[in-house]
């Protein structure tokens, strides 16, 4: 269906065109236009599955991630933040509910669309090979260069999460001193 639209001008420029057939291009138009609607059916339905998969494992293991948070400072003597075990969990059920999982589903799909490309003409496979070795390389290159602003700004948002779970837990206290002004800022 990712070449829908590809075939739907390359009929209209080789029937259509010097045919002059109105008829043709109504019937070509109302197949794209189904296709195209049945694409978006399916990558819907395909999207819903993913949220309810990520919302079933979030189901299943809260209970869990809320008995580790409660009994966690019982166990260990750390500074370290309580609630990082909800939001790795959260990150865990957004990731499972984002486009990552389709994207793996759709990758052993890749050789029967470069074989169809290549069918059609050998300038277009050559074309739709370079294009995806492109953006394999692109996304190597942005997880490569990304990785420590990530981690960097992961540390940040945690020690800003700590700081704001202290706050409300002394909230009596900052306010009688006029400290929130102060760790507002900081």
């Amino acid at each position: 269906m990712g070449l829908t639209g590809s075939l739907f001008m390359l009929e209209v420029y080789d029937r259509v065109l010097p045919s002059r057939s109105v008829p043709t291009l109504i019937g070509l138009a109302i197949i794209t236009a189904l296709l195209f609607l049945f694409q978006g059916v399916l990558e819907l339905t395909r999207g819903r599955m993913l949220v309810r998969i990520g919302n079933q494992i979030d189901w299943r293991l809260s209970d869990r991630v809320y008995d580790l948070v409660v009994r966690l400072p019982l166990r260990t003597r750390g500074s370290g933040d309580g609630l990082q075990p909800v939001r790795d969990l959260d990150t865990i059920r957004s990731v499972l509910s984002g486009s990552g999982p389709a994207a793996l589903f759709d990758l052993p799909w890749l050789p029967f669309y470069l074989a169809i490309c290549f069918a059609f003409h050998p300038l277009i496979g050559v074309t739709a090979l370079g294009g995806a070795i492109v953006l394999v390389f692109l996304t190597l290159l942005t997880d490569r260069l990304s990785r420590q602003s990530v981690q960097k700004a992961s540390n940040y948002a945690a020690a800003r999460n700590r700081l704001a779970d202290a706050s409300r837990r002394n909230a009596e206290v900052l306010v009688s001193m006029a400290m929130s002004a102060r760790l507002l800022a900081r």
